[in-house]
């Protein structure tokens, strides 16, 4: 996979390529490469896509698990009114969230990046979405790196998270 776009708020990128995250950085930026996209598909059985191949998120997901816990990059749970909030994967104070999935989950993972910042938990934070290019080739979604932006540029004024968005495609 590739990084094909950006979109950083608040200095997080400024604040990702300090010494106190650029190991880490590049280390997200390296798994991102390292992810093959070769067989992760689904075959439509829908009616109006039949046989048409689509990039399969769980699959992704499996992936993208699998690369970060290798590289001790954690999930990270609190509760939030009386719920549980977690982040797909933590590590020195940099969070970050993956999302193949729908739009309003976009909203959801920039929501919980919030709330791990308002804990001191999280000092800056990685939003990881396909491109618009990539997001119409998934099974499922709808979510893409133009609408994270979208999201983000909605409450920029009163949004004090640093985030770098991160749209990728095969």
């Amino acid at each position: 996979m590739k990084i094909k776009e950006t979109y950083s708020i608040n200095n997080a990128e400024h604040l990702l390529k300090s010494s106190d995250h650029i190991s880490n950085f590049r280390l997200i930026k390296k798994i991102i490469k390292d992810v093959k996209i070769n067989r992760q598909y689904k075959i439509s059985l829908s009616k109006n896509t039949i046989g048409k191949k689509f990039y399969d998120p769980k699959a992704l997901n499996r992936q993208f698990n699998s690369l970060f816990n290798k590289e001790e990059f954690f999930k990270l749970k609190t509760e939030k009114f009386d719920s549980n909030t977690e982040i797909d994967f933590y590590k020195d104070n940099l969070g970050l969230e993956i999302q193949f999935g729908k739009y309003a989950f976009i909203t959801y993972d920039i929501n919980k990046l919030k709330h791990f910042n308002d804990k001191n938990i999280v000092k800056v934070g990685v939003l990881v979405v396909p491109t618009k290019k990539m997001a119409h080739n998934m099974s499922v979604g709808g979510g893409n790196f133009d609408i994270a932006v979208n999201e983000i540029k909605v409450i920029e004024d009163s949004f004090k998270v640093p985030i770098i968005v991160l749209g990728i495609e095969p």
